[in-house]
């Protein structure tokens, strides 16, 4: 039977030891990358049912407001407005002859993005945008 004193030693290595144990456990979760981790399958759900039950609205060329996280499909691509902080205008396009599951983040200035960018044939210019909304004017060349 153990004496007290064995008793105190083994749970002082224990002790000891715990913090070893939890970082080197921790640092193997997150190093594991040929596993889908449980909590990115999760959140990627949630988006994907986020922005399949979002709106979407086929936009002709003219002027269009865009709500945050709501879909806009102009021809091939799809648009969903992310939000706007900093002076930085962000973004997800979906390609949807190619990757329609697959989001490309696209980050613009406000300056960059009131000169105009090209995406596929139209010209998206911004006329405004505040935090949770971005008006463009889309030009079709045709």
């Amino acid at each position: 039977m153990p004496t007290q004193n064995q008793k105190r030693n083994g749970l002082g290595i224990f002790a000891a030891l715990l913090p070893f144990i939890i970082v080197f456990a921790i640092a193997y979760y997150n190093s594991v990358s040929s596993e889908v981790k449980p909590y990115q399958t999760w959140r990627d759900r949630v988006r994907h049912q986020q922005l399949s039950v979002a709106p979407r609205t086929q936009v002709p060329a003219g002027q269009v407001a865009l709500r945050k996280d709501t879909k806009v499909v102009i021809n091939k691509i799809c648009l969903v407005f992310k939000g706007y902080s900093l002076g930085v205008v962000n973004m997800d396009l979906y390609l949807l002859e190619l990757d329609p599951d697959i989001p490309y983040r696209l980050s613009y200035t406000k300056d960059s993005l009131r000169e105009g960018v090209w995406i596929e044939d139209r010209q998206l210019q911004l006329v405004s945008v505040r935090k949770k909304v971005l008006y463009l004017k889309i030009s079709n060349p045709h």
